[in-house]
C-alpha cells in the first residue's frame, strides 16, 4: 500500500513452492514479510492487505504459512480473524523468543 505522499505504508513478501506432501496437489504459500508502518496501524490496512491477498491467491493454492513472533498479539489477532490457526509453536525461533507457526488450509 501507497499512501497520498507515495510512501510505502504496508507490503506482503511471500514465495510459493510444490506441495511437499505427495498426495497433496497444489502449491504452498508462505509468507515470509508482512509489514505495516505504526504510523498507520489504526487504519486497519494490514487487514485489508491480507483479505486482498487471500482472496487473490489462485485456486491451485492449498496452503499458507507463515510465522509470527509468541509477542507480537495484534499480527496474531490478524491472522486468527483472517483465518489462520496455529499449528505448531517453535522454542526460541526467533533467537530468545518463540515464534508461532501458522497456517491455512483451503
Amino acid at each position: 500500500y501507497v499512501d497520498a505522499t507515495s510512501k510505502v505504508v504496508a507490503f506482503l513478501l511471500h514465495t510459493m513452492s510444490p506441495n511437499a506432501d505427495p498426495k497433496e496437489h497444489g502449491c504452498v504459500f508462505t509468507i515470509s514479510t508482512f509489514v505495516v508502518d505504526p504510523s498507520v496501524r489504526s487504519q486497519r490496512l494490514g487487514t485489508s492487505l491480507m483479505r486482498q491477498f487471500l482472496d487473490s491467491l489462485p485456486i491451485q493454492i492449498h496452503q499458507i504459512r507463515l510465522h509470527v513472533r509468541s509477542s507480537n498479539v495484534s499480527a496474531r489477532r490478524l491472522y486468527a480473524a483472517a483465518g489462520f490457526r496455529h499449528l505448531l509453536t517453535l522454542s526460541n525461533y526467533f533467537g530468545n523468543e518463540d515464534g508461532y507457526y501458522l497456517g491455512i488450509d483451503k
